[in-house]
């Protein structure tokens, strides 16, 4: 009976944590994935999300089942420090419930989170010996998912090399698998070019300001109170694995320093705790910090949200019953295909006969206006009024 009341509770804080991200509607990155478009990450996530293309509310949906699973990841926390005492694992599992990754990331339609959970189930196989065979299909699909995953290679690379299986089977499990990411990648010229456009970001920050923004990450990702204790128990345990991905995860976020890469850094924090046991003191004080940082990010996270111009404008041309082509003037990303109930197309400097809806992201150039009404000023949106309803 306590074991259904635990998973209600924490399904319903799985649910609450989806419905928070479904306020501003869908992102860009978002989108890419539930439209399957076919960069920036390989296909392994995108092609399951391709499944739920039928269903009605696909976005909700997602959420729900994203944010289910990094909540549920809890289990796996609670199995992997089964070796510490009653109130320290009962904290750590808190200290994941609260984090900043969890708390900020469960709810989003992102790869960063799915791989911190497909990092956190890689550690739990390894932390119980599992079949190698198993570690290696977990590793393999984690890389199919994010090309982030590399980051934590190290990991399987001491793991296996530890492990008393035949030298080439130890090279195949780690290696082939990035072999075959490595080939997949050169047939879609998409992805190396995407590579570069986020790579050339805030290539002007001084060191100063991107140590500043790695710091703030880094906090965020285990609500400070995990961060430390985590970070602590990886360079306590000496475990190499854990240190050189510890590393790359660090120099990776320094380079691209995008707010949803924090989550990276959580199962890295559980590993440590979980391998320094020693590392985790005063539980209950830690615990009740980590509750307060976490719904202090979450309430500041909450006030900053509003519906996004695409989701907005959406529900406007819904209301409008606006027909044929919605045509948008200006820079656009794939979350106005994802929102719009009408075909979106770029539109140049004249206005095609097919166009039923007009957005300008800039100034609107000028065009003969005569049965154009304006419903919206910010962005600008209008509909033409013969082809309503």
């Amino acid at each position: 009976m306590r074991r259904i009341v635990f998973l209600t509770v924490l399904q319903v804080y799985a649910i609450a944590l989806a419905a928070i991200q479904t306020v501003s509607g869908v992102r860009t990155d978002e989108a890419k994935y539930l439209m399957d478009i076919p960069y920036p990450h390989p296909p392994a996530v995108r092609f399951l999300l391709g499944m739920f293309d039928s269903f009605p509310s696909q976005e909700m949906v997602v959420r729900v089942l994203f944010s289910s699973l990094m909540v549920h990841g809890v289990w796996l926390v609670w199995s992997m420090a089964k070796d510490l005492q009653q109130e320290h694992r009962t904290g750590l599992c808190m200290l994941w419930l609260v984090s900043g990754g969890v708390v900020l990331q469960a709810g989003t339609i992102m790869m960063a989170p799915i791989t911190a959970m497909q990092i956190l189930l890689l550690l739990f196989l390894m932390h119980k010996k599992a079949p190698d065979a198993a570690i290696g299909l977990v590793w393999l699909f984690s890389l199919f998912t994010a090309y982030q995953a590399v980051l934590f290679a190290p990991l399987l690379a001491f793991y296996f090399w530890n492990n008393e299986c035949p030298l080439w089977e130890k090279a195949a499990y780690v290696c082939v698998p990035v072999l075959l990411l490595a080939l997949y990648t050169l047939t879609n010229p998409l992805i190396p070019a995407s590579m570069m456009i986020h790579g050339s970001r805030d290539l002007g920050s001084t060191i100063t300001g991107r140590s500043l923004a790695l710091l703030r990450l880094w906090a965020i990702g285990g609500s400070a109170v995990l961060s430390i204790l985590g970070t602590k128990g990886i360079f306590h345990t000496r475990n190499p694995g854990l240190m050189l991905s510890f590393l790359l995860v660090v120099l990776y976020i320094a380079l691209s320093r995008y707010d949803y890469y924090a989550v990276l850094f959580l199962p890295l924090f559980v590993g440590g705790v979980v391998a320094s046991s020693s590392s985790f003191v005063f539980p209950r004080l830690n615990t009740l910090i980590a509750c307060g940082i976490g719904l202090y990010l979450l309430s500041g996270f909450v006030q900053e949200l509003h519906p996004s111009a695409a989701r907005s404008t959406a529900t406007l041309l819904r209301a409008e019953d606006a027909k044929n082509t919605l045509f948008i003037y200006g820079s656009f990303g794939h979350e106005w295909q994802y929102e719009s109930p009408l075909p979106v197309r770029k539109m140049n400097d004249t206005v095609p006969e097919e166009a039923g809806a007009l957005v300008c992201l800039e100034t609107c150039p000028e065009w003969e206006r005569r049965g154009w009404e304006l419903i919206q000023v910010q962005p600008e949106t209008w509909v033409r009024r013969h082809q309503l309803a």
